[in-house]
């Protein structure tokens, strides 16, 4: 034991690197219990699911279970009462630590409304795309003579004519007026008709 007390004395910089080495290994050990703590490492719980129930109700169950909410979208859906979770994140019975954020969206109390875009004078084709992109799921296409073939003449939302740039909820009924090409362009010509029932008397012989 001397022996090895006296060979760190005469090699001091030896002494000291293995100073160094054993705080480094105490520091290490105990950044990696830390860690463990705090993280909960091993330790999971499992989400209750809180689907159809008002935010109120969903935040109680789940802050009972150590979990806290936080509502990130809506959307709207007339099968299901306006306010309650549609949708949760992570899905119920998914095991996560205690302490996590589960991420809400809930149902609208409204649907929300979209601005009409400039659909007359276009193609039928062009304009369904169009409204499906949007997010427009309910269209009919109700058709007129005319002598342009598959052309929007009018649009309706429910029923009443909509101008482009009117914002209506997404659930609207949105009918499109479109022209069936069956008739001649000059049939449009506004006729003149002689109402006069006075006789047509020929004046060629005065000359």
């Amino acid at each position: 034991m001397n022996k090895i007390i006296a060979f760190f004395k005469q090699h001091p910089i030896i002494t000291t690197l293995l100073e160094i080495l054993i705080v480094a290994v105490i520091l290490c050990t105990g950044v990696i219990f830390w860690l463990d703590s705090y993280t909960r490492h091993g330790t999971a719980t499992i989400v209750p699911s809180v689907r159809y129930l008002t935010v109120a109700e969903a935040s109680d169950i789940l802050s009972r279970k150590g979990f806290r909410c936080e509502v990130i979208d809506s959307l709207f859906n007339d099968h299901v009462a306006p306010g309650v979770v549609v949708e949760q994140t992570p899905e119920a019975e998914s095991r996560v630590k205690e302490g996590r954020i589960i991420y809400l969206t809930i149902n609208a109390f409204s649907p929300k409304k979209v601005t009409m875009p400039s659909l007359i004078d276009g193609s039928a084709r062009q304009a369904q795309a169009v409204l499906k992109a949007l997010g427009f799921d309910n269209i009919r296409i109700e058709y007129e003579p005319s002598p342009y073939k598959d052309l929007v003449l009018d649009v309706l939302c429910n029923g009443r004519q909509v101008e482009s740039g009117e914002k209506i909820p997404m659930t609207s009924r949105i009918t499109l007026i479109v022209g069936m090409g069956d008739m001649p362009a000059d049939s449009l010509a506004t006729e003149t008709t002689t109402t006069d029932d006075s006789p047509i008397v020929d004046q060629s012989w005065i000359e």
